[in-house]
């Protein structure tokens, strides 16, 4: 658990006064580096703001009042997609095709419009996770396999920008393993870009119906393993 204390509070948090621990009876959590140490029933009559082993009227740094609040072990979202919430967007209506690939593809269609991915709606969603109770939050991250098609979006997905903008240094890990890569855009512009672009399409079957939806060439993302 956290022993960072409430804002507005100094120091570090040794006891939860007046807590129900998972709904239970009214009880005093002490917590010694992080790990609760001991439950005990909560006495009322003990001056707020101790932990009942100092004089009456004297509040102990480190107590936390929890005026009967529920107790809970911090949440845990173990299958999240910070980078792509609508959380806090407009409503947009479905409208697409049936089907999973109908929904993503919906999706992708819209998601530009109201800047997703982006670190603002990443932020947004981790601080509304944080402020409910949730602690720890697995994320997965997508990209379209190193091409910006966005499913034949008449424009580039907003990764692709943020790949050119960003420091060209990409850390990719596998298992257990870590590789350090250099990140390049290649726009059809590049001499490099007729033959990148054909080997993605030749292995994503997908490519061939995403270049019926727009005249726009996708850009390719090429990841060259550092020495």
């Amino acid at each position: 658990m956290s022993t960072t204390p409430p804002t507005g509070q100094t120091g570090t948090v040794t006891v939860l006064r007046d807590v129900r621990p998972w709904g239970g009876e009214r009880s005093d959590l002490h917590v010694a580096d992080g790990v609760i140490t001991a439950v005990v029933p909560h006495d009322p009559a003990a001056p707020a703001g101790s932990a009942g082993v100092v004089e009456p009227g004297v509040v102990e740094p480190g107590v936390v009042e929890g005026k009967g609040l529920l107790a809970l072990p911090g949440l845990v979202n173990a299958h999240a997609h910070v980078d792509k919430s609508w959380w806090g967007k407009p409503w947009v209506s479905y409208g697409g095709e049936p089907g999973t690939q109908g929904r993503i593809a919906h999706e992708r269609a819209h998601r530009d419009e109201l800047g997703i991915p982006g670190v603002d709606v990443t932020l947004a969603v981790l601080r509304e996770s944080v402020r409910t109770g949730t602690t720890a939050v697995r994320s997965h991250v997508d990209v379209d396999l190193g091409v910006g098609s966005l499913g034949g979006a008449p424009k580039d997905p907003v990764w692709v920008a943020n790949v050119e903008d960003g420091t060209g240094e990409t850390t990719i890990e596998v298992g257990d393993q870590t590789l350090q890569a250099t990140t390049t855009v290649v726009r059809p512009t590049s001499p490099e870009w007729e033959r990148l672009y054909g080997l993605w399409a030749e292995y994503w079957p997908d490519a061939k119906e995403y270049e019926t939806h727009t005249d726009r060439k996708f850009p390719v993302i090429r990841l060259e393993p550092k020495a």
